[in-house]
């Protein structure tokens, strides 16, 4: 036990829970709102995927950034999507990636699968993502 916590009474421990809990809550609830502002929907190689402008800007200097930034006009489809002419199959990795997910057991296990997501991380420019890709392969 931690001195803090030994000289904290239970009334004591039982506020800082509640207080820990609530600022998760909270970072929650403003995960949700970034999330939810500008929903953006991709059609990559016509898989469907939905995500927000607040994932996809997470690294300034890819190109799916450069898409929803505002900085140059992209046109829509019909259905409000942005068509993207790539393969989808693995376009979920580099979701996930955006979304937080910076570990390599969220990624492809056969060599194929991560040589084929290394293609598109480099595609997207998402060099973070390429480092994470390389260490899995053992580069």
């Amino acid at each position: 036990m931690s001195a803090l916590a030994a000289s904290l009474s239970k009334s004591e421990m039982e506020d800082f829970g509640v207080k820990c809990k609530m600022k998760d809550e909270l970072l929650f609830i403003q995960d949700i709102k970034n999330f939810g502002k500008g929903v953006v929907k991709l059609n990559v190689g016509g898989r469907m995927f939905m995500t927000s402008v607040y994932t996809l800007s997470r690294d300034q200097n890819s190109m799916l950034a450069a898409l929803v930034s505002g900085r140059h006009p992209v046109p829509q489809q019909p259905d409000g999507s942005y068509f993207i002419d790539r393969d989808g199959t693995h376009f979920r990795y580099v979701l996930n990636y955006l979304r937080g997910d910076r570990g390599t057991d969220s990624l492809p296990e056969t060599w194929t699968d991560q040589h084929q997501l290394l293609k598109e991380a480099k595609y997207y420019r998402l060099d973070g993502l390429v480092k994470v890709i390389n260490i899995k392969m053992g580069k």
